[in-house]
C-alpha cells in the first residue's frame, strides 16, 4: 500500500492511497483511491489481471488541476480527478507499507516538484 496526503493548499487536502493486491488466481490487482471525507474511500481507477511479478508504479499528482496520472509498469493508465476536503489532522506524510507479510517492494522512490 502507498498513502500520500497531497494537494494541500487552501485548509484542504487530498489522501490518495494505492493497494496492489494479489489475488486467488496469483495475478495482482491495482486500485487508486481518494476520499471524499475521513471516513470515505473513492475509488479512481482499479486494474485487474496483472502478472505477479513487481508492479512498477507511477503517480503524478497535479494541484492546479485536482488530477492524479496513474501509469502502472510504464503504460499510462489516465488521469482522474480526486476529491479534496478539509482534513480533521495536520498529518503530511507519504507512507508505503505491506498490509500483508507476504508483500515486497523492490524500492520506492519520491519525487517533488515546484
Amino acid at each position: 500500500m502507498l498513502r500520500i496526503q497531497a494537494d494541500r493548499q487552501g485548509g484542504v487536502h487530498a489522501p490518495l492511497e494505492v493497494r496492489v493486491q494479489r489475488q486467488a488466481d496469483l495475478s495482482q490487482t491495482v486500485t487508486l483511491y481518494g476520499k471524499s471525507n475521513d471516513a470515505t474511500d473513492v475509488m479512481l481507477f482499479q486494474r485487474k489481471s496483472l502478472p505477479s511479478d513487481f508492479v512498477r508504479l507511477r503517480l503524478t499528482i497535479l494541484p492546479a488541476n485536482n488530477v492524479v496520472n496513474i501509469a502502472i509498469n510504464d503504460l499510462d493508465e489516465g488521469t482522474y480527478t480526486y476529491p479534496t476536503f478539509a482534513p480533521t489532522n495536520d498529518n503530511r506524510f507519504l507512507t508505503a507499507y505491506a498490509d500483508t507479510s507476504t508483500a515486497e517492494f523492490d524500492y520506492v522512490e519520491t519525487r517533488v516538484a515546484e
